[in-house]
């Protein structure tokens, strides 16, 4: 098995922030702790960035693509002005020869995440995101199954200092690459 991760934004793109979390620095390390956990499982692995620089949307679904992975898995954090909004979402293109497995993915990711204290905020088409499509979906859900995951609120109090909590973030990691892999 291969998995393309895609840690969020990057670059001059932070992506959203709050209580002292960057997301694209988050997802950047988070990423990483992921790779440990399913090189553990004997899963291969392909990064779209492994450095705070600015990737392309297009691009990292090529990544995917090329490399001809199995799953694609676009790795975020969710940001609003209210701080009780909370927990973990994800996102799936509604289309492609691989709509429902990607759909049964963001299930288990987020049962993952719910098992480590998350909030289920669900498992959503992309036109539900505040985006009317994922461009990193739409180009890699005829190729594999794809899941863009929002682990939590950095402008929440709860999820945030959860996700600063590197033991937590290990644990979420571990649970996350078993989740995939079973």
């Amino acid at each position: 098995m291969k998995i393309c991760l895609d840690a969020g934004h990057g670059g001059a793109d932070n992506g959203t922030s709050g209580n002292s979390i960057l997301e694209d620095a988050w997802a950047l390390e988070f990423v990483g702790r992921l790779k440990h956990h399913l090189h553990l499982h004997g899963v291969e692995t392909v990064e779209t960035r492994t450095t705070d620089k600015q990737v392309a949307l297009a691009t990292r679904a090529a990544i995917a693509v090329n490399a001809g992975c199995d799953l694609f898995l676009s790795v975020h954090c969710n940001g609003v002005k209210s701080n009780t909004a909370d927990g973990a979402e994800a996102f799936y293109a509604p289309v492609g020869s691989y709509k429902n497995n990607s759909l049964g993915v963001g299930r288990e990711l987020i049962a993952a995440c719910v098992e480590q204290g998350l909030d289920n905020r669900k498992v959503k088409p992309d036109n539900e995101s505040q985006h009317p499509s994922l461009t990193v979906l739409r180009k890699t859900c005829q190729h594999m199954p794809a899941v863009l995951l929002e682990i939590g609120f950095v402008t929440n109090k709860h999820d945030s200092d959860l996700m600063k909590n590197k033991v937590w973030r290990d644990k979420l990691a571990a649970a996350l690459a078993l989740a995939i892999v079973t």
